[in-house]
Parts: structure tokens; C-alpha cells; sequence
């Protein structure tokens, strides 16, 4: 097998543009950063739910992604099946509430089907919200391009901060001169010998480009687990007492309490619900509940106890 080449067609060339690096434009959703994020922010997410009771057939990881990116999947037996599996598909009609009264599955595997919920198939879900079903790949992705700006602006900050110093010369040989002295300085030559002319500053004019001054890196650190601690706010995880620079006291933890887990309860009583509605029709006994090693499940919320010999 030959070795791959991202140039050996007009297509891979595109994909090649969209993923190099151009700091003249800013592509938010485009480039190798968001797509790293995008992996991570949902790996994080996948970590707060544990599924318990799917069917062997199951596939687990095709339902988080699925389930999560989507916001719905449908429950039914499919044909010459000994029992029932989860898929994606679109979910159409209405019923008497405005929610959908059927699921259609286009499986590349197991066919075609039409389904009729409450009938022979039942809804897996996160919830519905303005007029849909409620996902979390907006929120994903929110946050994912968020991260890769900050880290664009990183790397510009780094690159910036390698620019040092700048000489200026009315003399083309000068500048020759001095470039040429400078390699030797920047191998570590034991000696380095300079005409007495080349240092008059009318000939050589330095000036040093204030680094400090334009370096913002620590401050984008900063800025970039501050976001990150939003997301995991948002899903749940607990993050106080990470990021502030200043130690949080326990009455500044205690109000963080009704952004964490909000949305993840709701999701996961809706989730839970609809297993209720499928193993009432399937005989299964599917669930879902959090997992209390990155979610606080104690009554009082996130943990944020002082340190020894800390005024509380």
C-alpha cells in the first residue's frame, strides 16, 4: 500500500486548505482545533451518563453519540430480530400535543420501516424545546469553537512574542554585516569581532519590541478554563474552586449550585422516562442514571471544603 497524499486529488486538496493553518482569515468551525474540542467536550459529556440494561445487540457508544448529537432515537424490534434495538432515523406526524406520531428508519443493514409510536416502536429522548428535540450538539459545538478562538489566539500571542528585536541600517552591507555576526553569536562561537564603525548608531539603529507588553498567553490560559469550567458547569461535572484565582469560599460554591446539573437532571428524568415507556413494551429494563465519579449526586451539591489552616 502506498503512502496517502492529501495532494493527489482536487478533493483532498480542499480538505487540505480548509485544515492548514491561514492566519489571515478565521475559519470558527473549520480547522483542526474546533475538531479536537469537538471530540473532547463530548467525550466529557459521555462521561456524566452511565447506561444500564441496553440489549446486547446494543451498541453503546453508537447510542451516546447518537442520542446526544441528534436528540432522538427509536426503540422496535426490527424483522428476523430476537429483540429490540435503538436507532436513529426522523421522527414525522403529529399527534394531539404537537409531538411526532411516527419514526421513520432507513437502515443500510436492516431496511425500511414506518413506525407508529405508542404502537411498535417507542421514543428515546432528550426532551423537546422550541418547537424540537432537544440536543446537545449546539451546545458542543458553542463551546468547542469558543476553545479553538482562544486557541488561535494563542498561537498568534506565542508567535508574536519570538519577535524580539529589529535593527535598522541606512547600509545594505552593514545589515549583512550584522546578520552574519549574529549567526555567530547564536552558535556560540567563543569570539566574535566587530568593526569599531559597525556599532555607531548611525550607521545601525536597534530598537526591542516590548514582548511583555503585547504577551497576553496567561491571560487567554485563563480565559480558555474559564470556558471550559462553563461547559462542565453545563453538563454537570463539578468544577468550582478550579479556575478563580482567588480561593472560593464555601457560600460562593453553594450559589453555583442551581447552574450545576440543571439541565443534566432534566435530561436524565426524560431519559429515564422514555425507558420506562420501552421496557413497559419490550420487557427490557433499560435505564440510565450519572456517574457519581464526575457528578456530585450528594444533597448540598459541589464539594468545596477549606484547606487546612484556611479561614473559612
Amino acid at each position: 500500500m502506498g503512502v496517502f497524499s492529501m495532494s493527489r486529488n482536487p478533493i483532498n486538496r480542499v480538505v487540505a486548505n480548509l485544515l492548514k493553518t491561514n492566519p489571515k482569515e478565521v475559519h470558527g468551525t473549520s480547522n483542526s482545533s474546533f475538531s479536537f474540542y469537538y471530540r473532547q467536550l463530548y467525550m466529557k459529556l459521555f462521561s456524566v451518563f452511565r447506561f444500564e440494561g441496553l440489549p446486547e445487540i446494543q451498541d453503546k457508544d453508537f447510542l451516546q453519540e447518537t442520542l446526544f448529537r441528534e436528540g432522538v432515537m427509536a426503540c422496535f424490534i426490527p424483522n428476523n430480530s430476537a429483540g429490540p434495538i435503538l436507532l436513529n432515523g426522523s421522527a414525522t406526524g403529529y399527534n394531539m400535543f404537537y409531538h411526532p406520531s411516527q419514526f421513520i428508519i432507513a437502515n443500510p443493514v436492516l431496511g425500511n420501516y414506518t413506525l407508529d409510536i405508542g404502537v411498535n416502536c417507542e421514543l428515546l429522548d432528550l426532551g423537546h424545546c422550541a418547537g424540537d428535540f432537544y440536543s446537545f450538539e449546539p451546545l458542543v459545538v458553542r463551546y468547542a469553537t469558543l476553545l479553538a478562538s482562544i486557541d488561535g489566539s494563542l498561537n498568534m500571542t506565542l508567535m508574536n512574542s519570538r519577535v524580539a528585536q529589529v535593527f535598522t541600517s541606512d547600509s545594505n552591507a552593514t545589515l549583512k554585516t550584522m546578520q552574519k555576526i549574529y549567526d555567530d553569536v547564536s552558535e556560540g562561537k567563543p569570539a566574535v569581532f566587530v568593526a569599531k564603525g559597525l556599532r555607531d548608531d548611525v550607521e545601525l539603529k536597534p530598537y526591542f519590541n516590548n514582548v511583555k507588553n503585547t504577551y497576553i498567553g496567561t491571560e487567554l490560559l485563563q480565559d480558555r478554563q474559564t470556558i471550559m469550567n462553563q461547559f462542565l458547569t453545563e453538563i454537570g461535572i463539578n468544577n468550582a474552586n478550579t479556575q478563580k484565582r482567588e480561593r472560593l469560599i464555601t457560600a460562593e460554591a453553594d450559589s453555583n449550585q442551581g447552574e450545576v446539573k440543571a439541565i443534566v437532571d432534566e435530561v436524565l428524568d426524560r431519559m429515564n422516562i422514555c425507558f420506562g415507556k420501552i421496557n413497559a413494551m419490550f420487557g427490557t429494563n433499560m435505564s440510565v442514571e450519572l456517574n457519581t465519579k464526575v457528578v456530585d449526586v450528594s444533597e448540598g451539591g459541589v464539594n468545596n471544603e477549606p484547606d487546612r489552616g484556611e479561614t473559612e
